[in-house]
């Protein structure tokens, strides 16, 4: 348990390991398919899960840091504890899960691609005591958040990396 009495999930991918290199294949270089993901230790009263995904190492047009945001996801099932690779670029997918907007402004996945050094790719879990039911067409990451407060059960992360090859 953390210290705002939020409970930690274990957060693993088949594809890469904590603080390891993301697979090219998941990158914007690549065929930018959406990483896997998977997620255990939810406590009881679970309503959906979220997973928002950044790079805290990201320039801005005046090269300071910034977060950037690269996946917003939400309204997963409670009974799913796992989203596959490679799920579709669009706002709604199976079982009412829903791809809010990215740092481009499109909804769904847009994969690592770093303009130069390693960056810090950060998919963070949470697993909610509501369904969010927001609308994917105007949800990013700071409405997401928003729309969570309060409501967190618990959280995990893993954290990939990639550098321009």
């Amino acid at each position: 348990m953390n210290p705002n009495g939020i409970l930690e999930l274990t957060v693993a991918s088949s594809a890469f390991e904590d603080l390891e290199t993301i697979p090219f294949e998941h990158t914007q270089f690549g065929a930018n398919r959406s990483v896997p993901l998977a997620w255990e230790g939810a406590p009881e009263g679970v309503k959906s899960y979220a997973v928002v995904a950044n790079d805290p190492d990201a320039p801005s047009p005046r090269l300071r840091l910034f977060n950037f945001t690269h996946w917003v996801v939400f309204d997963i099932p409670p009974d799913m504890a796992s989203l596959e690779p490679g799920l579709p670029v669009k706002p709604l997918l199976e079982k009412g899960i829903k791809q809010g907007k990215n740092g481009y402004g499109k909804n769904g996945y847009a994969g690592p691609k770093p303009p130069f050094g390693e960056h810090r790719y950060i998919f963070t879990v949470y697993a909610l005591d509501a369904m969010l039911g927001l609308d994917p067409a105007k949800t990013g990451k700071k409405a997401l958040l928003k729309a969570m407060q309060g409501r967190i059960l618990a959280q995990g992360k893993i954290t990939g990396l990639y550098k321009k090859g």
